[in-house]
């Protein structure tokens, strides 16, 4: 069981993650359309890895709201 402000403070998380992700889906398309853009399949990568971590911080998120609050 986590708190109310546990639930708060993951839901903050998540919503970071989600806002990031967006800027990083349009780099990723702009890579996509630009043949890998200028730093050729290394950029592509850290736009990939940097998608990945967002998505695995977001899940961690949604782990701790999943819980039942203290009552």
């Amino acid at each position: 069981m986590v708190s109310m402000e546990d639930h708060v403070r993951a839901g903050l998380v998540f919503a970071e993650q989600i806002d990031g992700y967006w800027a990083l889906s349009d780099q990723l398309r702009g890579l996509m359309f630009a043949g890998h853009g200028p730093g050729g399949d290394a950029g592509l990568e850290d736009v990939l890895r940097a998608i990945a971590a967002r998505a695995t911080a977001a899940a961690d998120a949604v782990a701790v709201i999943a819980q039942p609050r203290d009552s």
